[in-house]
């Protein structure tokens, strides 16, 4: 009966983790907005707790808790461990960590633990063969997909979804990716010839076919092509950790394992900005430790370097039949050191250290703990020996780490219950996106509302309730025939749309686009309260804190002051956006206006011709420049002040920064610079604390803030081109 219980619970273990590796790589559900990432995301948590359950679930059979001692269980503990103090104690609602990043590299570390205790010995070959076959199906459908019939077609005419063709679609999640599965495959193949001799018929037909897509996918990402690789410099990345590392929390255990976008664009160099994809925010640094500094810590850096060390070290003693195992693994490192983490390669880490762990099984030591004893065995044991040792059932002793067991097993239970909240959460706002696409605000509404119901600690549900509260308020205030109670109305969409704007500077305060929506909500209530003005430019003030590369913030912040007519410090803002960017012709331009409204019109000059230089001149922007360019002239010609243009327009952007920085000299200082200048940096939100915002307002309005209609006409919004 022993013999039996085990054996199901091995093959139950096999067919999860068989099952995770083909799906991970091959299965999409088009279910959620980012529905690439998201299924593979939960498709791995789903393995690593399936494992999990499946772990304790033998336990309490057995009556004890066995643990294999491989080589790297100990790195892997750690790396696990490093993983989950980053996400819980980096910020106050650490849910997006553990739904993210944070929660990948925690099933990656179950799945790899926990395998090796339970899969069968014999798990190399169907492991090998399932990677390889998965290889082959993803090289095939990508050539479907590069000649028009592949699976962006099917999805298009299926879910009328509007999916690119080629190769930049793949149901890997990109060519990049694709292409180290097979390599690894590839790798895990000739490694299993190496040892023996021979190779079994599936393998022999997926070696030369994975050949050809490591070559494929190899030539579709050399720069040039559709699909080419898009990754930060890493100039950039080291740059961003070192900045990191200034907190000494944040030295320590990192800003989150999701936050690396966040951390990214507030230490990005401002040299960024003359990079071809200077406006990308890179979720990633250029490799995996580089990450880990900025995410995890010197204590996440050190782990991996630990594991690393570690399946090294296992290199030396494992046996021959499973150095190909030991080669993937090895192999997944080095693509660590040179590319980011993704979560199909995640996903075939665990699963390849699990079964080497298991696969070496008998020859590791094991740790049984059982009434109040543990028992070490360092000799090898063959499978037979290792169920005849496991305790029996029947004893009448009450055993304290089956009690643990049962209790961490009804917390796995919840826990999947509340990853398959999540993931319903997930549906809800795609559908709602859907619904808003038909202009079904109703429906929209109400779909987003269920979606913060199942949960409510992701920060980018509720910046787009509080948009969609905000449109639906506006829309109701332009009715020529509105009523007492739909003033009403529009008032409680205020302070909800507020309300869920503010929840989500608070669940992220690192994030500048919460700042940004609230920023817009507070704009678009300019001509409604007094206090808008106020309240939007502290909001874009904070956005700017925590993104302060970014020129386009530092317009929409000008635009206010141009709409309230405070020219001299709509012109300093301009001007900050010419400095961080300074071939961004919009910047010039509002630069422009706003020196025309102080009669500064020989800077205005400048400043429209740097415009030109910067703009194509078979556009309509470059017209209507030109048009207002004429127009200065003109003005300058009545004075008699007309000039010859300061080094005319091949003088290149720093002239035109040159001058605007002359005619703002003896501009007062913006509030945006007395801000940044008092501003002590904080890295993420060390250790959870919220930032201090006493300065933003609460969401109560004052009673006559329920009418917005004109407001979009009011709320000062910069020129654009």
């Amino acid at each position: 009966m022993s013999s039996f219980r085990a054996l199901s619970t091995q093959s139950l273990s096999l067919a999860t983790v068989i099952g995770a590796v083909i799906a991970v790589i091959l299965l999409l559900l088009p279910f959620t907005d980012s529905f690439i990432a998201h299924t593979k995301l939960y498709l791995l948590l789903a393995a690593g707790l399936l494992m999990t359950i499946f772990y304790l679930v033998r336990a309490i059979k057995r009556n004890s808790l066995d643990f294999v001692l491989a080589p790297f269980t100990t790195p892997l503990v750690i790396f696990g461990v490093a993983a989950l103090i980053s996400s819980l104690f980096t910020n106050n609602y650490p849910v997006e960590n553990l739904l993210g990043t944070g929660g990948a590299y925690i099933a990656m570390v179950l799945i790899a633990l926990f395998g090796t205790s339970l899969l069968p010995k014999n798990s190399t070959r169907p492991f090998l063969t399932a990677l390889g076959l998965a290889g082959v199906v993803l090289f095939a459908l990508s050539l479907l997909q590069f000649i028009g019939l592949g699976p962006a077609q099917w999805f298009n005419a299926i879910w009328n979804f509007e999916i690119p063709g080629g190769l930049i679609f793949n149901l890997a999640g990109s060519t990049l990716i694709a292409l180290q599965v097979s390599l690894v495959g590839l790798v895990g193949i000739v490694g299993y010839y190496y040892t023996n001799r021979r190779l079994p018929n599936l393998m022999m037909a997926a070696a030369p076919i994975l050949l050809i897509a490591v070559a494929v996918f190899g030539w579709s990402i050399l720069p040039g092509k559709d699909t080419a690789v898009v990754l930060p410099s890493y100039a950039a990345s080291w740059s961003v950790a070192l900045d990191a590392l200034r907190s000494p929390r944040s030295a320590i255990i990192g800003v989150g394992p999701e936050s690396y976008a966040n951390i990214y664009a507030q230490f990005k160099p401002i040299w960024t900005n003359t990079q071809e994809y200077w406006n990308i925010n890179f979720n990633q640094a250029a490799n995996v430790p580089l990450t880990l500094i900025a995410t995890m810590g010197l204590f996440g850096l050190a782990a991996w370097v630990i594991l690393a060390l570690a399946t090294l070290r296992t290199m030396k003693v494992v046996s021959r039949e499973n150095l190909p195992l030991a080669w993937m693994v090895v192999s997944m490192l080095l693509l660590h050191l040179v590319l980011p983490a993704n979560l199909v390669m995640l996903a075939i880490l665990g699963i390849t250290l699990a079964v080497l762990g298991a696969a070496e099984r008998h020859r590791l030591p094991a740790v049984q703990m059982q009434t109040l004893s543990a028992r070490v065995t360092n000799q090898p044991r063959t499978e037979a020996e290792m169920a005849a040792t496991a305790p029996s059932t029947s004893t009448s002793t009450v055993n304290p780490f089956n009690v643990v067991a049962v209790v961490l097993l009804l917390g796995v239970l919840l826990l999947s219950y509340f990853v398959g909240r999540s993931y319903a959460a997930q549906v809800y706002m795609n559908e709602s996106n859907k619904a808003a696409v038909n202009d079904d605000a109703v429906r929209t509404y109400e779909l987003q509302q269920r979606a913060i119901a199942l949960n409510p600690y992701l920060d980018i549900f509720r910046r787009r309730y509080a948009m969609t509260n905000i449109l639906i308020a506006i829309a109701i205030s332009n009715r020529t025939d509105a009523t007492e109670q739909d003033r009403q109305q529009v008032s409680e969409l205020l302070q909800q749309s507020i309300r869920e704007a503010r929840a989500a500077t608070m669940l992220d305060p690192g994030d500048s686009q919460n700042w940004l929506t609230l920023a817009q909500i507070y704009e678009q209530m300019i001509g409604a309260t007094d206090e808008a003005v106020q309240w939007a430019i502290q909001s874009y003030v904070s956005a700017i804190e925590t993104n302060p590369t970014d020129p386009s913030l530092r317009i929409a912040l000008g635009g206010i002051f141009l709409g309230q007519e405070e020219y001299e410090q709509a012109a300093n803002i301009f001007n900050g956006a010419i400095e961080v960017k300074p071939d961004f012709p919009n910047s010039y331009y509002n630069f422009a206006i706003a020196m025309e409204n102080l009669e500064r019109y020989e800077a205005a000059q400048s400043a429209y011709q740097q415009v030109l230089v910067l703009l194509d001149p078979d556009t309509e922007d470059y017209t209507q420049v030109t048009e207002r360019l004429e127009a200065v002239e003109a003005i300058l010609a009545e004075r008699g002040e007309a000039t010859e243009a300061a080094g005319g327009q091949a003088g290149g952007a720093a002239g035109a920064v040159g001058a605007g920085a002359d005619q703002t000299t003896n501009l007062t200082p913006s509030i945006l610079d007395q801000n940044l200048q008092s501003q002590q940096n904080v890295v993420g939100n060390p250790g959870g604390v919220e930032l201090n915002r006493d300065e933003t307002p609460d969401a109560t309005l004052p009673a006559d803030a329920n009418d917005l209609s004109g407001a979009p006409e009011a709320s000062g919004e910069p020129e654009p081109l």
